[in-house]
């Protein structure tokens, strides 16, 4: 049973909608996602990857089935304020919607976007979002909680001003946002679960000083940490990027069993998760985004690796054999061709005025060139005696192959594929 709690004039509170009959049995699944912090797919070069909302919709239902569910999202969906961020969370509030989802941490990051665009997310995502850290959330056509089942779901920021001065709102102290969840729980007779945009630390000084919590879902990075208990309080977190998903069993007392479940391979894609996040990928190129990214201007010019060639034989041959060569194309099979967030790492100066625009107007700076490590080479090729390139190395693969990316990259191991 899934309702929505607003706060109406009178201070009274209102139960809407419903998902489930009122009998449900005790023991409940509770699945918690969020913090993709701006990754909707796996993004790298190591294999293999992990993560991905067409994946996490599999393993939703996976995790999900036949039983009773609280999903919980706890926002932080993106990172920045751009075009591309505003596509990015008009796609996950559609997933969330897909998927099912309970209750939706209106977290700052979508806060920021503005409150024209809240609203829209709020409307896309079948109205899943909820805020207990503004005064009133009724302009927004917010609920404060959402109740389902047994449980009483509220969203806070470890900032609720961070919340609530981007859509013109008063914020509400964090403290004074809990202690009404709690009493609202106790009134309901629900079990108080609390969405916290903040880190570890202050979701244990939340749990100190709001003793009759019983679950707080935290943002932490990396795999996720195995759970804390703080009195009857547990703090538990799903990781950042979209690349795990963690659960938890509620047997009516207490809750157990934590799991956490990584978006690999063995999770199929969703075909309607694939669907949305195919027309995401088209808005970003029908849009042009990659065409409006900012570009620095370029003292030399680039001439591309072909060029590079005419002398350098041998090294070049060894560079159109590797996967450099070909980096861009793999990005075309899978439809990142003109997604701003990949093309960077698999074609040559695309930060750059003169650098990389498209395969059709600039074939000769596709893929990764001799020029991502050895800088552009214009002057070198008109006078190579009076004006040497870079002679690259680590530095230059570090810019690209970080570890979020290339989790397994070693520049020994990996330096002898293109020794040249």
């Amino acid at each position: 049973m899934r309702k929505l709690w607003i706060l109406l004039p009178a201070f009274s509170w209102l139960a809407v909608g419903s998902l489930r009959g009122p009998n449900d049995p005790q023991e409940w699944v509770v699945v918690l996602t969020g913090d993709n912090r701006g990754y909707l797919a796996p993004c790298g070069c190591s294999s293999p990857m992990i993560g991905g909302v067409v994946r996490r919709a599999t393993a939703l239902k996976s995790l999900t089935a036949g039983k009773q569910a609280l999903v919980l999202d706890n926002g932080g969906w993106v990172e920045g304020t751009g075009r591309q961020d505003v596509l990015k969370a008009e796609a996950l509030a559609q997933l969330a919607s897909l998927s099912k989802v309970s209750a939706v941490n209106l977290a700052p990051s979508e806060a920021k976007l503005g409150r024209g665009q809240v609203l829209a997310l709020q409307n896309l995502s079948g109205g899943r979002f909820v805020s207990s850290c503004v005064a009133s959330g009724d302009e927004l056509d917010m609920a404060r909680f959402a109740s389902v089942g047994p449980f009483l779901v509220g969203g806070v920021s470890g900032d609720p001003g961070a919340v609530a001065s981007p859509l013109g709102l008063r914020p509400l102290a964090l403290d004074r946002a809990v202690e009404t969840l709690i009493e609202e729980a106790s009134h309901g007779r629900l079990v108080p679960v609390l969405m916290l945009q903040g880190t570890l630390e202050q979701a244990r000084e939340v749990a100190k000083q709001h003793p009759k919590l019983r679950l707080i879902a935290y943002r932490s990075g990396g795999t996720p940490p195995e759970p804390e208990q703080v009195g009857e309080t547990l703090l538990a977190s799903c990781g950042d990027k979209g690349k795990y998903l963690a659960s938890l069993r509620w047997d009516g007392k207490k809750f157990s069993s934590f799991r956490v479940t990584a978006l690999d391979l063995t999770h199929a894609d969703d075909p309607n998760a694939q669907r949305l996040y195919r027309s995401y990928l088209d808005r970003v190129g029908e849009e042009d985004l990659l065409a409006k990214l900012p570009r620095t201007p370029s003292e030399v010019g680039f001439v591309g690796s072909e060029r590079c060639g005419t002398c350098h034989k041998l090294a070049h041959g060894v560079w159109s054999e590797s996967a450099h060569a070909k980096a861009l194309a793999t990005l075309e099979k899978v439809g990142h061709d003109r997604d701003p967030d990949c093309v960077g790492c698999h074609v040559v100066g695309l930060e750059s005025k003169g650098g990389f625009a498209s395969r059709e107007v600039t074939p000769s700076l596709a893929g990764v060139g001799c020029e991502n490590c050895h800088g552009p080479g214009a002057r070198h090729v008109l006078d190579p005696f009076n004006h040497s390139l870079a002679a690259g190395g680590e530095k230059s693969c570090a810019k690209c192959h970080v570890p979020d990316h290339s989790p397994k990259f070693v520049y020994d191991a990996y330096w002898p594929k293109i020794s040249h």
